[in-house]
């Protein structure tokens, strides 16, 4: 389910189709996301699960499958 809505958002903010949004699709380097869109990124996913995630994890975070992981992370907490 997190999974689907973090492929969503990643979607809506760099509008590339969700099929070619893979587990292992570097953010930078595959999806080309530059810092703006990594900024919005970021806000969706904090507003979407009522989250704060902390700036250095933000900067740790390379693909799909690590986004994730923090949500579901911080979603524990």
């Amino acid at each position: 389910m997190i999974k689907k809505e973090v492929i969503d958002i990643i979607s809506t903010v760099t509008r590339i189709d969700k099929e070619k949004i893979k587990d292992n699709s570097s953010l930078r380097d595959d999806l080309f996301v530059d810092s703006l869109q990594a900024v919005q990124i970021v806000n969706l996913i904090q507003d979407k699960y009522n989250i704060k995630i902390d700036e250095i994890e933000i900067f740790n975070v390379d693909n799909l499958t690590d986004i994730v992981a923090i949500v579901n992370e911080y979603l524990e907490k």
